[in-house]
């Protein structure tokens, strides 16, 4: 009874407030007031506001989502990267040389640019000879060998001038030797006969192979210098290697065997003709890697 009475209360008093905010007229209800309207407008932009973070919190949510799963991926990566840093072989097999780069330096030949420049001033005199009607007119005659004597001086000094171009860029050219060797894959090394590997490993074969590299990129470094900046060790090195260079060493890099045993004074590698050294040294000539030219008192190791 006591609440169904306060029931009746509380419905009573909001009859009454209703009643009084009631206005008899639209001019004097509560909506035209300017308190009230500026109190609307103001819960309008907080409702307003408040929607737009809500709907940041919902873009945050699936940011974090994806943010989750992101974490996950790379955690994952990251153990992949792990055991590849862990498991890497010692040696890579190199990248294949792209031959680009070799057309690149190889220009015309002396030959070629001497026949060119003959053909092209043959050509000329051809078009700019005379057709002499008059045997008598000696004079025209007489003007166009010294016009073409003229021309043909200028031709020869440009082919000189073209001449030494190319001496220079073959220079160049054969400055740039391959001094690497690539090491020997899993595969490669599974199809090398029993007799060539006997005790060594994949790992100490690259080794050395690593050191052979080194070995003929040190001396390939000292025959680069000039050789008035030479000393006298490395000034025997030099020209005894020009002696002993044919023309199966042109442009390749290649060492002697006199090299590796006195290589002391100017290179640090541990490559040595040992039993060892000399399996190495069969094993990369089955490979293909370099092949031996003997002659005139050298046995030379070219890198192919």
């Amino acid at each position: 009874m006591d609440d169904l009475l306060q029931s009746f209360a509380s419905r009573i008093t909001n009859l009454k407030a209703i009643a009084l905010l009631r206005a008899p007229t639209l001019e004097q209800s509560i909506l035209n007031n300017e308190d009230f309207q500026s109190l609307w407008r103001a819960v309008e932009d907080l409702d307003q506001r408040v929607g737009y973070v809500r709907t940041q919190i919902l873009q945050e949510q699936k940011a974090l989502e994806k943010s989750h799963a992101i974490h996950e991926a790379l955690d994952e990566q990251r153990k992949d990267l792990e055991h590849m840093l862990a498991n890497v072989p010692k040696h890579l097999p190199l990248p294949q040389r792209s031959t680009k780069a070799s057309m690149r330096y190889n220009g015309p030949t002396k030959h070629q640019i001497q026949g060119t420049e003959a053909e092209n001033d043959e050509e000329n005199m051809e078009g700019q000879r005379p057709k002499v009607a008059d045997p008598g007119s000696l004079k025209i005659l007489g003007n166009y060998q010294r016009e073409n004597k003229s021309k043909v001086v200028g031709g020869l000094r440009k082919t000189k001038k073209i001449d030494a171009t190319a001496d220079a860029s073959s220079k160049k050219t054969s400055a740039k030797l391959n001094t690497t060797v690539a090491p020997v894959t899993v595969a490669e090394f599974e199809s090398l006969p029993k007799y060539l590997v006997g005790r060594l490993n994949r790992d100490r074969l690259n080794d050395q192979i690593s050191e052979f590299a080194q070995l003929v990129a040190d001396k390939h470094t000292m025959m680069r210098i000039s050789p008035p900046k030479m000393t006298k060790n490395q000034r025997d090195v030099f020209w005894e290697h020009r002696k002993a260079a044919t023309a199966d060493t042109t442009g390749k890099a290649f060492i002697t065997e006199k090299d590796v045993r006195e290589k002391g004074q100017w290179s640090k590698s541990a490559f040595r003709l040992d039993p060892t050294g000399r399996s190495v040294i069969a094993i990369m000539r089955h490979l293909g890697r370099i092949k031996e030219v003997r002659g005139g008192g050298h046995s030379r190791i070219v890198i192919v």
